[in-house]
């Protein structure tokens, strides 16, 4: 199994609250992240993967190179520096503030599927999203 092109509906999400308040994102912006419908597309070409993620009038694109840094915006407006690698069915994105890792978002690719589990070192809690093809 790899990384598996192709658009993907959010399904549901588990942790989200307790993640994004331990890292300072708004009670809003948690509560809207469980209830707001979106579509994640992935795009593969060679080595270049983009992440398209669809919400209701808004697109936030991630388009990245394996193994090359490159400057991420969350949603919240932060930039963060990262690196994608791929093992095996994941593709793990490490991000860096300032030069210091905080934190990673790891894409898991079941076959019909995508696990997207972020973690931070400001908090134990891991936010996990669900899609499904």
């Amino acid at each position: 199994m790899s990384i598996v092109a192709g658009k993907y509906e959010f399904t549901k999400q588990e942790n989200g609250k307790d993640f994004y308040a331990g890292v300072g994102v708004s009670a809003e912006f948690a509560e809207k992240s469980e209830t707001t419908p979106c579509t994640l597309e992935v795009i593969v070409a060679g080595s270049k993967v983009t992440l398209n993620t669809h919400y209701t009038g808004k697109v936030n694109t991630v388009e990245c190179q394996m193994g090359q840094e490159f400057k991420d915006k969350m949603p919240n407006g932060l930039e963060l520096d990262s690196t994608p690698s791929i093992d095996g069915n994941k593709l793990i994105i490490k991000s860096n503030k300032d030069g210091n890792y905080i934190g990673e978002r790891v894409y898991e690719f079941t076959g019909s599927e995508v696990i997207v589990s972020i973690s931070s070192v400001m908090t134990p809690a891991v936010c996990k999203r669900f899609y499904k093809k």
